[in-house]
């Protein structure tokens, strides 16, 4: 089994940027199946970071982790839709009505196929998966 280190968040780079980083090195050495997961671990720790400040531009903060509580994390392309339904809500951002959406949440089915069912991806999958994170992160502006 390979060793996995968490790149080191650097001095004024936002950590699901160090994720993404880390990712772009698991790819390039043949790591595939954790890139896949890692770039996830990336839009999620970003999508928690816009939701966050759509309940402070609200002036919702109050309800922040109540709300959050009855959602199963931030990924905002899990089969429920309850995490993306929030967002959408909150923001005005349909982010599923963007042109990479179908892309990553295709990606997303395939991290939850990694995690949940032990599949194994190709290079081309893992750059696939990256090329949709890159997207989304690039869509919130963050």
């Amino acid at each position: 089994m390979a060793a996995f280190t968490v790149a080191v968040e650097l001095k004024g780079v936002p950590y699901h940027q160090s994720l993404m980083t880390e990712a772009r090195r698991l790819i390039d050495e043949g790591q595939f199946n954790l890139a896949v997961i890692v770039v996830h671990m990336a839009c999620e720790i970003a999508t928690e970071q816009k939701l966050s400040e759509a309940f402070t531009t609200k002036e919702l903060q109050y309800l922040q982790e109540p709300v959050m509580d009855f959602l199963n994390g931030y990924n905002l392309a899990a089969p429920h839709n309850k995490t993306r339904n929030l967002y959408v809500s909150l923001t005005g951002d349909e982010v599923h009505k963007c042109q990479f959406w179908s892309k990553f949440k295709k990606s997303a089915t395939r991290r939850n196929q990694i995690i949940h069912k032990g599949a194994r991806v190709d290079k081309a999958a893992a750059e696939e998966s990256y090329k949709a994170a890159d997207a989304l992160l690039a869509h919130f502006k963050i």
